[in-house]
């Protein structure tokens, strides 16, 4: 577990996750072990213990820190890496070089305006045509990687966080619970947590009638309402060793985090984040559904295996992804103004040094089944894209230098990628 002193400003996160809470008198803690008490004992001496509960430890405090929290939730990544960050999309040099070219492209149309015309249709034909070849070769190396299956843990397994951000989905709790229920995983070992709006107070009443096995964490009302700025706020009070962000109407298979944690043992440290596939439980609804389930199964069984063979940075899907709990606070977590936050880490985590690999494991999800949430989903992940594609070329020199050739020697030193 990280300490206070190696996460900057993570003070209270550090308290979250060891369930204690120090006020200068008293050490008040929900660990009883003898462990725990030795070690606070040590980090606070004289002080005396009072055993109370987890609920008590977190509200004594976000009691005083929760301004912090929210704080560190939003600007934590842009503060630590500010080149890294979306919070300014456009750095000076990339507004003076898309001017310079803007204003270019202007003055060759005037001049030259048949000549400009064919260049560009030319320029974007020949980069469709490689763009297509690009992703043919992935899909042939996805499509035929070698299989290799790992030993499933039964022994020792460790604590598992898993956060579910959820907005206004009252409906789909039942259905959510059932789903993480089945898991095939010790639910002693689970550290589930459900991520809701403060204000959305009928799943908030939703969720208080589900019964136990989980948390609620009740994100404040901060801009930006982003699902990334949800999850960094959750990250705080996660404690397990490994981390899965799930969506609301997910249904993982019940073996996916028995192997996520196979992958991650069996992998060096550089191995930070293991993707399930996606795919989709209402395939047959109509034609457009049936339209998705081929986009996801060309994209999550074919192209992104051949990215992770290829060895080279890999943007994540927007559910399933599962990481090393300390990688993920080291990295600075999400970032809470980029809509497609998980394309983005999947290049950050290459960019600091980081590995992304496949796991044999499905999660079946909702497709849209009509033209408006299609739209809406297909229009921010564009935005997104775009975002991501900016903020990580800001320095193309260094991204060049840590290109291809070297992220393929660091996935070569770590494990083959596991297929089934």
């Amino acid at each position: 577990m990280v300490g206070a002193e190696t996460y900057p400003g993570h003070g209270a996160a550090f308290c979250l996750a060891r369930l204690y809470h120090c006020d200068g008198r008293v050490i008040r803690t929900a660990d009883s072990s003898a462990e725990n008490c030795a070690w606070l004992r040590a980090r606070h001496r004289g002080l005396p213990l009072q055993f109370v509960s987890a609920a008590d430890v977190r509200a004594a405090i976000l009691a005083t820190q929760q301004s912090a929290l929210i704080t560190e939730a939003v600007y934590g990544l842009a503060r630590r890496l500010p080149h890294l960050s979306a919070r300014h999309v456009l750095s000076r040099g990339q507004k003076i070089v898309f001017l310079l070219l803007a204003v270019g492209l202007l003055l060759c149309v005037l001049r030259w305006p048949l000549a400009t015309l064919q260049a560009l249709t030319a320029f974007l034909a020949f980069a469709f045509v490689v763009s297509g070849l690009f992703r043919v070769g992935l899909a042939w190396l996805g499509a035929g990687g070698p299989r290799r299956d790992l030993p499933r843990p039964r022994h020792a397994l460790p604590l598992y966080t898993i956060l579910v951000p959820l907005y206004r989905e009252a409906n789909v709790l039942p259905r959510l619970l059932q789903a993480l229920r089945a898991l095939d995983y010790p639910a002693q070992r689970l550290d589930i947590k459900l991520v809701l709006e403060a204000d959305d107070d009928e799943t908030i009443a939703a969720a208080q009638a589900c019964g136990e096995g989980f948390e609620i964490i009740r994100v404040p009302d901060h801009g930006p309402r982003t699902k990334p700025k949800a999850a960094n706020y959750a990250l705080q009070f996660a404690r397990g060793e490994y981390l899965v962000i799930f969506d609301a109407e997910d249904r993982p298979e019940s073996d996916q985090l028995l192997k996520a944690v196979a992958a991650f043992r069996a992998a060096p440290r550089q191995l930070a984040c293991v993707q399930a596939r996606l795919n989709f439980y209402n395939t047959d609804h109509n034609w457009m559904t049936r339209m998705f389930a081929l986009d996801y199964a060309q994209w999550f069984d074919m192209l992104l295996p051949g990215l992770d063979r290829f060895g080279v940075p890999m943007p994540l899907g927007g559910t399933s992804n599962h990481f090393r709990t300390q990688v993920l606070r080291d990295i600075g977590g999400w970032d809470a103004f980029n809509v497609t936050e998980d394309a983005d880490i999947g290049i950050r985590l290459a960019q600091l040094g980081y590995c992304v690999s496949m796991i044999p494991s499905t999660t079946y999800e909702e497709a849209p089944a009509s033209l408006g949430p299609w739209l809406r989903q297909r229009s921010r992940w564009l935005k997104g894209h775009m975002q991501t594609w900016l903020v990580h070329m800001r320095d193309p020199v260094g991204l060049w230098r840590r290109g291809p050739g070297s992220w393929r020697n660091r996935r070569s030193s770590s494990a083959a990628p596991v297929r089934k």
